[in-house]
């Protein structure tokens, strides 16, 4: 079983994909960084869509999922970059696959219960490895 775990930082799209076989997990190479250079280019918008539904294509996953970014407006909380929701707009057309949104609290209560697995290669990494696990841990 594969899963595709997403988080969207400013225009930055992390993928991280996880495998499960025999209870064993395995961060596959497909694992990547997207960046979204110009939002305001239509053509790099549309290069970076077909580039994540390309991706999605190859991989083949059973489960995809993206880390709901924080949506808070208090001037002490963290607002997501503008860029951030055009990204999540476009993984939202991917057609194939249903794509779930997990609150970032639900992966921390998860990780909580569960031993982290510590497979992710780069720090940047980490949230997208902890969603996928979680994906594929929760049926």
């Amino acid at each position: 079983m594969k899963a595709i775990g997403i988080q969207i930082k400013g225009s930055d799209c992390i993928i991280c994909v996880l495998r499960k076989k025999d209870d064993k997990f395995e961060l596959l190479k497909e694992t990547k960084k997207l960046n979204l250079e110009n939002h305001i280019i239509s053509e790099e918008v549309k290069n970076l869509q077909k580039e994540l539904f390309m991706t999605f294509d190859a991989i083949n996953a059973d489960k995809i999922g993206v880390l709901v970014r924080q949506h808070k407006s208090r001037k002490d909380q963290y607002i997501p970059s503008p860029i951030s929701f055009k990204i999540e707009g476009l993984i939202q057309l991917y057609k194939k696959k249903p794509i779930d949104f997990i609150a970032p609290q639900s992966v921390s209560a998860f990780l909580k219960k569960n031993t982290n697995l510590g497979l992710e290669k780069h720090k940047y990494q980490k949230k997208a490895v902890d969603l996928a696990h979680y994906l594929l841990e929760n049926d």
